[in-house]
């Protein structure tokens, strides 16, 4: 590569890190920055004066540690879900002989195919059909069960009895 090009080739490279890595400093020198020299743009590109009160009311005045607590959880054991389930089913896929096995590979391949986000679509209308959560989410909690007819001892009049006490929940 003769010095000319080898120049460019450093520049362009140079370029693209400054493309990618400004929106970061930027975010993080947001974060150092006073509410005031946020709204009225002061000191855009270093915090003048450095303060971490943001960082002291995320972390005092909300419940953030336990927010990523939970996200760290979630993604962990989602992440190791997957990768048991995935690497099973690969296994079985890959030295396993059984009859479909063409056929679960190619459904897997396509499946692949599918980008992410048209899966939102489908999910929507299923969401939209339910209703909000607070429609449908209470009614987990408030089923009622009785004890079965033969634990009480009793007959299947007593409870046809106990079937028509039953009073509907009011959601």
């Amino acid at each position: 590569m003769t010095r000319p090009a080898k120049a460019v080739t450093i520049a362009g490279l140079l370029a693209s890190v400054l493309i990618v890595l400004v929106p970061f400093w930027w975010i993080a020198s947001m974060s150092f920055k006073t509410y005031e020299q946020i709204q009225f743009a002061t000191s855009i590109y270093v915090p003048r004066p450095f303060t971490w009160e943001n960082y002291v009311g995320l972390l005092g005045e909300t419940r953030f540690p336990r927010w990523l607590y939970n996200s760290l959880v979630t993604a962990v054991v989602v992440t190791l879900a997957t990768t048991v389930i995935a690497s099973l089913a690969g296994y079985a896929v890959a030295r396993l002989r059984f009859p479909g096995r063409e056929a679960v590979a190619s459904l897997i391949l396509i499946l692949y195919l599918v980008p992410p986000a048209l899966l939102f679509i489908p999910l929507y209308r299923v969401l939209g059909e339910l209703g909000p959560p607070t429609a449908w989410l209470p009614s987990f909690s408030r089923i009622r069960h009785s004890p079965s007819p033969s634990a009480r001892g009793s007959s299947s009049a007593s409870s046809r009895r106990s079937l028509g006490s039953w009073r509907k929940p009011r959601w």
